[in-house]
C-alpha cells in the first residue's frame, strides 16, 4: 500500500520525535549534516555556474557560500532546531548570519590557503575542505548558543 505524502511526512515526524527522545544530540547532528549536505549541493552548483559564467574564483566561492547560508538558515530553523522557534526571528537570523559569517570566513580562508599551497587544485576540492571546517564551527555555535533550548 502506498502512503500519501502527508502520511509519509507524519511518519517522518514520529520517527524524528522518537530519535530525539532516545539520542537527541546524534539526531541534531544527523539532521544538521543532512541540511548541510543540501546546502553543500547548492554551494557547489552556484560555484560551478559562477565559474562557467566567468566569475573569478574568489567571487564564485563567496557566491556559493552566500547561497548555501541563506538556504541553510531556513531549513535549520524549521527542521533541525525547531525547538527554538519561540525566539524571535530577527534574533535568530542575526545570530545565524553572524555565526555563519565567522564560519564562512573560516571556510573561505581554508579554501584559499589550500589553493595557495596547491595552485593547480580545482577550487571544488579546496571548497570542500573549507566547508568541513565551517560546518563544525557553525554546528557548535548554532546548537549551543543561537538555537539553544
Amino acid at each position: 500500500m502506498k502512503l500519501f505524502f502527508h502520511e509519509q511526512f507524519d511518519y517522518w515526524r514520529q520517527l524524528r520525535h522518537a530519535s530525539l527522545k532516545s539520542h537527541p544530540e546524534l539526531t541534531y547532528i544527523v539532521q544538521f549534516l543532512a541540511v548541510g549536505f543540501l546546502g553543500f549541493c547548492l554551494n557547489m552548483l552556484v560555484l560551478t555556474f559562477a565559474l562557467m559564467f566567468g566569475a573569478g574564483v574568489r567571487a564564485a566561492l563567496i557566491s556559493g557560500i552566500a547561497a548555501s547560508t541563506l538556504f541553510n538558515f531556513s531549513l535549520d530553523r524549521h527542521v533541525v532546531f525547531y525547538h527554538a522557534r519561540h525566539q524571535t526571528f530577527a534574533w535568530q537570523f542575526l545570530g545565524f548570519i553572524l555565526t555563519c559569517l565567522a564560519g564562512a570566513w573560516l571556510n573561505y580562508k581554508c579554501a584559499m590557503a589550500i589553493l595557495v599551497v596547491f595552485p593547480k587544485l580545482i577550487p571544488h576540492i579546496a571548497e570542500l575542505a573549507g566547508i568541513i571546517v565551517g560546518t563544525a564551527f557553525n554546528y557548535l555555535l548554532l546548537r549551543f548558543i543561537i538555537f539553544r533550548k
